[in-house]
């Protein structure tokens, strides 16, 4: 069996080769051109599937540090007093005035 499928292997690559060299010149250069966009194809596809695992263990990183940044705020937030306004947090230890929400400098 596995003769077989080498032997039709060697065939297909000699007829592709044997209608190759019976084209145009024109044609040629154009099946030699799409014949290289395939390949590019080709490559592009197995790199993409080789950095599989590295893209998933970058985003893991990515998520864990997003997490602590998260958790170093909400700690950090909680340690010093303040007070809300809308949703802008004022700490006491910020000018502790009050502005005209109007005047915005």
């Amino acid at each position: 069996m596995f003769e077989k499928a080498i032997a039709l292997i060697v065939l297909l690559a000699c007829i592709v080769v044997a209608v190759h060299m019976a084209l145009p010149a024109a044609k040629r250069r154009w099946m030699e051109e799409r014949g290289r966009r395939a390949w590019l194809k080709v490559q592009r596809a197995w790199y993409w599937a080789a950095g599989w695992r590295q893209r998933r263990e970058m985003h893991k990183y990515a998520q864990a540090e997003a997490d602590a940044a998260i958790k170093r705020a909400r700690r950090g937030s909680q340690m010093v007093e303040g007070e809300w306004d809308g949703n802008v947090y004022r700490p006491k230890s910020f000018d502790g005035k009050k502005r005209d929400k109007r005047d915005l400098h």
